[in-house]
């Protein structure tokens, strides 16, 4: 019986394990589910040459997503860049953008949220 039992909760505890990396994509989608403006938002993941450059990204008029393969990958490269943001392996790229300042607040909220920060 006591086995029975054990199986289900190791299965639980498991798939939280490497569940999945959050990708660029996924916050595109989230920032589009929560209303937040993605002006000619594009796939430009194939620029993504090696991991230190990124794994994933999407570019738009208003935020460019960068997802990395590790948070200090994301870390790395937050800190080199003039004006972006960073919860786990994902930065916000606003130098790139013309992100409207009243947003920002909201693009970060999101990205908190996805990645299960705060």
């Amino acid at each position: 019986m006591r086995r029975l039992l054990l199986v289900p909760v190791v299965l639980v505890l498991l798939s939280g394990c490497g569940g999945g990396l959050v990708t660029a994509n996924d916050v595109g989608q989230a920032f589009q589910e929560e209303g937040l403006p993605l002006t000619d938002a594009r796939d430009t993941g194939e620029n993504c040459e090696t991991s230190e450059v990124c794994a994933t990204r999407i570019t738009s008029e208003d935020v460019s997503i960068y997802g990395y393969w590790s948070e200090s990958d994301a870390a790395a490269y937050a800190e080199a860049c003039s004006d972006c943001y960073q919860a786990g392996p994902i930065v916000l790229n606003y130098a790139t953008s013309q992100t409207p300042e009243e947003y920002r607040a909201d693009y970060e909220r999101v990205l908190d949220e996805v990645v299960g920060v705060g």
